[in-house]
């Protein structure tokens, strides 16, 4: 009995993987994915020396951007480079 839950468990897991990968392969998609990236620590030093509780924050932050980009098999620091580059006009986040 616990196979077929399991099972079922697992497909439902691949149905959602698909679904992140459907959705962030858009173009909208990759906007929001690196706007989510620009906004929460991807880009930027995380850590807040005079505070330690905002760096447990941006971290938190950082962290479901980077679940977000390990669910589609993104590589962070490719992507971070192409944000770089149309931050400086080369294209437009795509």
């Amino acid at each position: 009995m616990q196979g077929k839950a399991q099972e079922k468990s697992l497909k439902k897991r691949a149905s959602l993987v698909q679904e992140y990968k459907t959705v962030f392969s858009t173009y909208a998609g990759r906007r929001v994915l690196y706007d989510l990236m620009n906004k929460h620590h991807m880009l930027t030093p995380s850590i807040y020396e005079p505070n330690m509780n905002i760096t447990f924050v941006h971290e938190g932050e950082r962290n479901v951007v980077l679940g977000i980009l390990k669910i589609i098999n993104e590589n962070p620091q490719k992507l971070a480079k192409r944000i770089e580059e149309a931050n400086q006009g080369e294209y437009d986040y795509v």
